[in-house]
């Protein structure tokens, strides 16, 4: 409480006498404090709940009437709670009214106010509650005339906009869950790439870029919905030939390899045979001319290779009556022709008779 002194002092036109008058006014403060309390956090996401209190203290009160303005392009409201028994609360875009006539109530929480945070233009968007009018009166009476200023407002919220981060295998199925992630910021924590069997991990893409690795994608900063898949190279396997064989040091998985007989002669059948470290041995394809080809899907492994290879000759039998012998005559590819009478291997050129 507190006094004013108002001194009045009239100087009538027709006179210099100075008339003064003095009366003392006594000034009460208002007993209320009305404060717009915000309960929660400041920094809100997309579909969360921002809570506000509005507390009425310094003692009872039994009249009531506070208006609260929010941006309604961003927050939407949603209802009140704990509210005084009779209090109506009235909402329109962009305000929220609370009004009360009744009994006297203590100095408490008079209402909660819950508004649920839109999606922001752009990365992010504040918003602010204030209150444009705010009046307690402990008559049973309709509050009228100018509130007291409000304790500790404004209040302003952040609504951070969230970007959804995928991670997806070769196969480009998702690993893990979705993360969630704040609009600008960057991720904290990345998936192990799965291993894939015969393949090497390159790094994880995400459509644009390749990044080598967790932390490679960890420098990312996060403006829109991202997807990163995992990419692979197929392995590389050593390979060994065995001596007359060409062919390249290395073989990649489901890439054919093809090896080459170095002095390759048609009057012979070769065979190419393989094994992949672990595996069982395989013949190659033989693909003419002394090349051979061993398929991609079977190369899991660093390769041995080896050959072998058999006159391709015809063996026949001739009995001669003369000498009483007989004999074994074998021909290769009709050019050569080798001839044994039981005693000697002798070769015999353009005897087509034994071809």
């Amino acid at each position: 409480c507190g006094h004013v002194t108002i001194t009045a002092r009239v100087t009538p036109s027709d006179s210099t006498t100075v008339y003064t008058a003095t009366c003392v006014v006594t000034v009460t403060k208002s007993p209320y404090t009305i404060a717009l309390e915000l309960d929660g956090s400041d920094r809100v996401h997309p579909g969360e709940t921002v809570t506000l209190n509005v507390n009425v203290s310094g003692a009872a009160y039994a009249g009531l009437e506070a208006t609260v303005t929010y941006n309604k392009d961003l927050f939407t409201y949603d209802k009140d709670s704990n509210t005084i028994s009779g209090a109506t609360v009235t909402s329109n875009a962009g305000s929220v009214r609370i009004n009360y006539v009744g009994d006297e109530v203590a100095a408490s929480t008079a209402t909660t106010l819950t508004f649920t945070a839109q999606t922001p233009d752009g990365d992010s968007a504040t918003g602010t509650f204030d209150f444009s009018y705010a009046k307690a009166s402990g008559e049973t009476s309709a509050v009228t005339g100018t509130g007291p200023s409000a304790q500790g407002n404004p209040i302003t919220v952040t609504v951070v906009n969230q970007y959804t981060v995928k991670f997806m295998d070769k196969d480009n199925s998702q690993i893990d869950s979705d993360i969630k992630v704040d609009a600008g910021s960057k991720l904290t924590d990345v998936p192990e790439a799965p291993v894939v069997e015969n393949y090497d991990f390159t790094g994880w893409s995400d459509g644009k870029n390749t990044y080598a690795d967790a932390a490679a994608v960890k420098a990312v900063t996060i403006s829109a919905d991202t997807t990163f898949t995992a990419t692979y190279t197929e392995k590389s396997y050593v390979v060994t030939l065995q001596s007359g064989l060409n062919g390249e040091d290395t073989a990649t998985y489901n890439t054919p390899y093809t090896v080459t007989v170095a002095d390759y002669d048609s009057d012979y059948v070769y065979t190419v045979t393989y094994t992949a470290e672990g595996g069982e041995e395989k013949t190659a394809a033989d693909s003419g001319n002394g090349t051979f080809t061993i398929p991609g899907a079977d190369i899991t492994g660093a390769l041995n290779v080896t050959f072998t290879k058999k006159l391709n000759a015809t063996v026949s039998v001739h009995p001669d009556y003369v000498s009483g012998y007989t004999l074994i005559t074998i021909a290769s590819s009709g050019t050569k022709v080798y001839s044994y009478d039981g005693n000697t291997m002798f070769f015999i050129s353009g005897q087509s008779e034994y071809a």
